[in-house]
């Protein structure tokens, strides 16, 4: 289980035109792309506190993760520790984190020895409430 732990954040586009009167349809991709690194970089945030920390080493992939979504920011990063890809497929927009500390999936999935921290799950479940 040296696997690295994904986190794909998703946001559809409204489900029919003029349900934001305000925008014109060329402002909206530009809006939606800072909606969704804004609720990612939330999202991350959170995720970083609700990490346990003997090095620090996660927890600073986390809050890494959420300084490179800052909006001047490239939307395709890449550390030892973290890779983040930021794209659309079809009309979705989509950012991919993937955490690549070895023990991360151990603290997020807990083991035999061990139980899981569940850091990401509670902290989306917080999100979505």
């Amino acid at each position: 289980m040296n696997q690295p732990l994904a986190l794909r954040i998703v946001l559809q586009p409204p489900p029919a035109p003029g349900i934001f009167p305000d925008f014109q349809r060329d402002q909206l991709t530009p809006f939606r792309q800072r909606l969704v690194r804004q609720t990612a970089r939330k999202l991350l945030q959170r995720i970083a506190q609700l990490t346990p920390v003997d090095t620090g080493r996660a927890q600073s992939s986390w809050l890494l993760a959420a300084q490179q979504l800052q909006p001047e920011t490239a939307a395709n990063t890449a550390t030892p520790d973290l890779q983040i890809t930021e794209g659309k497929i079809g009309s979705l927009s989509i950012i991919t984190i993937v955490n690549q500390v070895p023990y991360m999936p151990f603290l997020e999935l807990g083991t035999s020895q061990m139980s899981p921290f569940a850091m990401i799950r509670r902290a989306l479940l917080e999100q979505i409430r």
